[in-house]
């Protein structure tokens, strides 16, 4: 290990024993399970978002409880000088959120990873877009997904707040006892719900006996913003009695790079503005931060471009950028309106989207969060950051650097990318389709050019592939299905096969 890594951990060290009190010990609160009942759909009580039929086949199985407790209301102790540190405002306001568990059946199949997610609530219900993003690598790998329901919108919608028309009925007292005053209560509610789940000998935490070994906090798109303010003005505070963390690694999906306020006051002050300091990770934390950006974020949400960080600034912090993908990319806008039809009733508007980006963020999504479980174990270090090259145009404003077929320069390139058969964008002109990126295929005739034979075509996409696999961003599964999407696509004419001998002829 270099010199310079290991003199910054314990510079890191110094400095947190330096800088921050001790804190008090993480509540451990109570879990009650929600049995599942059939019937009509307005009789029926079942997880809103319910996975269980899916993941069947990957001999997992979803568990919900309700999490309940009290959680502190924090505040920056001098916002004025833009300081992540906090303080309590206001103590033991109860709370009782849910958490959707989704794992292995057979326990001896556990791989000792939790991802805790900041489930989205953007839409004003629960979206689990990190599970979708990475539900196949979570369950090939034996890990966990554990849910939490963030907001009291999100609480009251699951309440029937607003369930009434056009939203389907549904038996809305499977969820009669949540509560959840303010916003902040957010963090105590992380903090309990990883001590819980790190607690083997508690026998209301839902993965009793499961010997959880790390628990990484996730967020995307706003529940990111979550995850930079836990890492910042929480995570050093968030002991356990045993003195272990609660939070052993941290994964920022897609977010603005601004962070939570502690307390907003309302809805639309809950972010620090994007030039805030604090949008970075500034406190020394000994526990590994991946922030992940698709083209989308880095071109469009707020001040993106600025708050980028590298392991030249902790070597703990790793950044990755997505040449040409979508905050919200086909895939997942198709995940998104299904959930629309199955669980709200609501038509689907996927036709208006046609021509979001199809490169698959799930891909690199799930490789990066794999790779940071990986280094929470074992220490090795994930690759180094790769950010998008920017460039200023005749305007002065910073935009992505092109090359000649009009794709991204830098960052992360898929296979997709660098055997094109087209020009992918992280921003769409249609404002309506503004999250879904675009895509904008070559000719038959240009692909004709580009790519005579489909079998150099595919060894073109192989060699990719390997590139991708060897840097790593791609897991074997991914890649292997890259390859053969390739393989059965129908670009390039296919060579007829030479025939070494013919019927009545001898070789």
């Amino acid at each position: 290990m270099p010199h310079n890594y290991i003199r910054q951990m314990v510079l890191t060290v110094v400095l947190i024993s330096m800088s921050l009190p001790l804190a008090a010990q993480v509540a451990i609160p109570a879990a009650e399970y929600l049995p599942v009942t059939e019937g009509s759909i307005a009789e029926r009580s079942v997880p809103f978002l319910s996975q269980a039929e899916y993941m069947a086949d990957w001999n997992y199985v979803e568990d919900e409880y309700v999490l309940s407790g009290t959680a502190n209301i924090y505040d920056y102790v001098d916002d004025a000088s833009q300081s992540p540190l906090v303080g309590v405002v206001e103590e033991n306001l109860p709370y009782a959120t849910r958490l959707i568990v989704r794992r292995p059946a057979n326990r001896s199949k556990f791989n000792g990873t939790v991802y805790l997610d900041v489930v989205n609530a953007t839409r004003g219900f629960d979206s689990d877009i990190t599970w979708h993003y990475s539900a196949r690598m979570i369950m090939r790998e034996g890990a966990v997904y554990v849910g939490l329901t963030s907001k009291p919108t999100t609480v009251n919608f699951l309440r029937d707040e607003f369930g009434r028309p056009p939203y389907i009925l549904r038996n809305y007292s499977r969820y009669a006892n949540l509560q959840m005053q303010k916003d902040g209560q957010i963090w105590d509610m992380l903090s309990q719900a990883a001590a819980l789940l790190k607690s083997d000998a508690q026998p209301s935490n839902p993965l009793a006996g499961f010997g959880v070994e790390r628990i990484i906090l996730t967020g995307y798109s706003q529940s990111a913003g979550y995850v930079k303010t836990f890492v910042n003005s929480f995570h050093n505070d968030a002991i356990m009695s045993d003195g272990r963390m609660a939070f052993d690694g941290f994964f920022e999906g897609a977010g603005s790079f601004a962070s939570k306020v502690p307390n907003p006051p309302n809805p639309s002050s809950e972010f620090n503005p994007g030039g805030d300091p604090r949008n970075k990770t500034l406190l020394p934390v000994m526990a590994p931060v991946m922030r992940f950006q698709t083209s989308t974020e880095v071109l469009g949400f707020f001040n993106s471009k600025v708050n980028r960080q590298t392991e030249e600034d902790s070597p703990w912090v790793r950044t990755y950028e997505m040449a040409g993908s979508a905050h919200v990319d086909a895939r997942q806008l198709i995940f998104e309106e299904l959930q629309n039809i199955d669980e709200l009733g609501l038509m689907s508007v996927w036709p208006l989207c046609e021509d979001a980006s199809t490169l698959p963020v799930e891909y690199v999504h799930s490789a990066l969060l794999s790779r940071l479980g990986d280094w929470i174990e074992s220490g090795r270090s994930p690759p180094e950051s790769r950010l998008i090259t920017l460039i200023e145009n005749d305007k002065g404003r910073l935009v992505s650097e092109k090359d000649s077929d009009g794709n991204e320069v830098g960052g992360i390139h898929l296979p997709q990318l660098a055997v094109p058969t087209g020009v992918w964008s992280g921003l769409n002109p249609n404002l309506y389709c503004f999250l879904n990126g675009n895509f904008i295929p070559f000719s038959e005739a240009e692909l004709a050019v580009r790519y005579p034979w489909h079998r150099d075509y595919v060894h073109q996409t192989l060699s990719a592939v390997i590139d991708t696999y060897r840097d790593g961003f791609l897991l074997p599964q991914d890649a292997w299905d890259i390859y053969r999407e390739a393989h059965k696509s129908d670009i390039g004419e296919k060579k007829p096969r030479r025939r070494w001998w013919r019927r009545g002829s001898q070789r």
